[in-house]
């Protein structure tokens, strides 16, 4: 139907894979738990047939909207930016692409993002409620490619930011604190902040809560 003023179709929303709380988020490297122990052979999954996923996403690209795109672990970001610059590059399509969550992106991944102008939602909040959780189960190698925030905002790509509520508690303080301070709810001594210098500003988180979600509505 069109839109109007009591209801607007802004887009879609897809999943290509799970959580990095159960350790079934699409990964290329098996994933850890309880800090330093091995999941043996568990690299989480994909959601989709890969085929069937593209198809799908170039599909609804047709439309024009924003497709926002639910991927945490490296695997399933790869392959979601992977599918967004085949069809960028094979289409003329117009819509917005965002990938949600992104939790654990490649240096590469982000440029491969700036370039192709994929924005980031993302939730500051999951640092503070769930990141010596995601320590555990990332492990010490993968731990400093969390939420890496300040690369984002330094590389100019669109990082939005919310708390994925009922997940976290919905009120934007949890986040806006925890983007700025990096800290974690249930620390140790050991793990008392999560990349402190993946910091941001309270001008950028407050950009990252208002006019940078709006540029992808």
């Amino acid at each position: 139907t069109d839109n109007s003023d009591n209801l607007k179709f802004t887009g879609f929303k897809m999943f290509l894979d799970g959580s990095g709380l159960s350790r079934n988020a699409w990964m290329n490297e098996v994933w850890n738990k309880n800090y330093i122990e091995v999941d043996k052979n568990n690299h989480g999954h994909p959601l989709w047939d890969i085929d069937e996923f593209k198809k799908t996403l170039r599909y609804l690209s047709q439309a024009d909207n924003t497709i926002s795109i639910h991927a945490i672990g490296d695997r399933a970001i790869k392959e979601t930016i992977n599918s967004i610059i085949d069809i960028k590059k094979t289409s003329n399509t117009k819509a917005n692409y965002a990938i949600v969550h992104c939790t654990s992106p490649s240096q590469e991944d982000l440029l491969n993002m700036k370039l192709n102008n994929i924005s980031v939602e993302t939730q500051g909040a999951f640092i503070y409620f769930f990141g010596n959780e995601y320590i555990a189960n990332f492990g010490k190698s993968r731990e400093h490619r969390l939420f890496p925030f300040r690369e984002m905002f330094d590389m100019g790509i669109n990082m939005c930011n919310g708390s994925d509520s009922p997940v976290t508690l919905y009120k934007p303080i949890y986040g806006i604190i925890s983007s700025i301070s990096r800290e974690m709810k249930t620390s140790n001594n050991k793990y008392k902040k999560l990349n402190p210098d993946q910091s941001l500003t309270l001008e950028e988180t407050l950009k990252s809560f208002t006019i940078n979600c709006a540029s992808v509505m």
